[in-house]
């Protein structure tokens, strides 16, 4: 493999409010602005992939009860149209 490889990007907009917040965390904190924005993003992306993973969860939750009541429901009407003798 080349060392050419290209790399994912992520877009990310920071405005002037957002640099002086960051350097005012650096500054406070002792940390550089580079790990202070690195934190950021990352936290950034925790947040994200739980939010898709809730939603994930949730749609699987509503799905499942859907299937659920339709075999609940199927079972009632057959169990009611159809009874076996008992010998």
């Amino acid at each position: 493999m080349s060392g050419n490889q290209s790399k994912p990007t992520v877009g990310l907009r920071i405005d002037q409010e957002d640099l002086d917040r960051i350097d005012e965390i650096a500054k406070m904190s002792g940390r550089t602005r580079s790990d202070v924005m690195l934190e950021a993003i990352l936290n950034y992306w925790d947040i994200r992939r739980y939010e898709v993973v809730k939603a994930d969860i949730n749609q699987l939750r509503i799905e499942l009860e859907t299937r659920l009541a339709g075999i609940e429901k199927k079972l009632r009407l057959s169990s009611w149209q159809y009874r076996p003798t008992q010998m």
